[in-house]
C-alpha cells in the first residue's frame, strides 16, 4: 500500500475541505469515512471485476485520506492507496495502476497545497 503524509499549516476542517475539493475537481468521488477522513474512488467496480485491468480508464481505484492534528496544531493528512482493493480484478497490473495513480495525485496534491502556501512538508 502506497502512503504519503502531508503536513499542512491550516486547521483540520480547512485542510479536509481543500483536499475534498481538490479530488472532486480531479474527478474522484469523495465520501466521508467514519473516522473523519475521506474515502476516494473512481472507475467502475463491476467492470473491473469482470475485465480486470483491461477496464482502462474505468478501472476501479480506491484511496483514503485520514487526518489528525500535529504537536503544534498543524494538520497531518495521510493519503493511502488501497492496493488490496486493486486486486478486485486487476491483479499485479491493478496494483501497479493504483500505485501509479496514488503517486500522480500525491504529487498534484502537494503542488496544489504548495500553491495555496499551506504545505509545510511531505513525507
Amino acid at each position: 500500500m502506497a502512503e504519503r503524509t502531508f503536513i499542512i499549516g491550516a486547521p483540520i476542517d480547512q485542510s479536509r475541505s481543500f483536499i475534498w475539493q481538490f479530488f472532486a475537481h480531479e474527478g474522484w468521488t469523495c465520501t466521508p469515512n467514519p473516522n473523519g477522513g475521506i474515502h476516494l474512488s473512481r472507475g467502475k467496480k463491476g467492470l473491473s471485476v469482470v475485465v480486470g485491468a483491461l477496464a482502462g480508464r474505468n478501472f476501479y481505484l480506491s484511496h483514503d485520506v485520514d487526518f489528525s492534528t500535529g504537536p503544534q496544531g498543524e494538520t497531518i493528512a495521510v493519503y493511502r492507496s488501497s492496493s488490496g482493493k486493486a486486486m478486485i480484478g486487476g491483479g499485479a497490473i491493478g496494483v501497479h495502476k493504483s500505485s501509479s495513480a496514488h503517486n500522480e495525485y500525491a504529487n498534484k496534491l502537494a503542488q496544489a497545497l504548495q500553491y495555496q502556501g499551506i504545505l509545510l512538508g511531505v513525507q
